[in-house]
């Protein structure tokens, strides 16, 4: 089973500021960022 991990600091953020502010993008390359290692890591469990 693969765990995603979600940091608790970036979840309230992201929930608390919904201004598009720099942070909110740096948020939004993390959140990219561990979509792209979630995925990698169910590729390479498949294969």
């Amino acid at each position: 089973m693969i765990e995603l991990k979600i940091p608790p600091m970036a979840m309230n953020l992201t929930l608390h500021h919904r201004s598009s502010s720099p942070l909110r993008l740096l948020l939004l390359l993390e959140w990219v960022l561990l979509g792209v290692a979630a995925i990698a890591q169910i590729l390479v469990a498949v294969s």
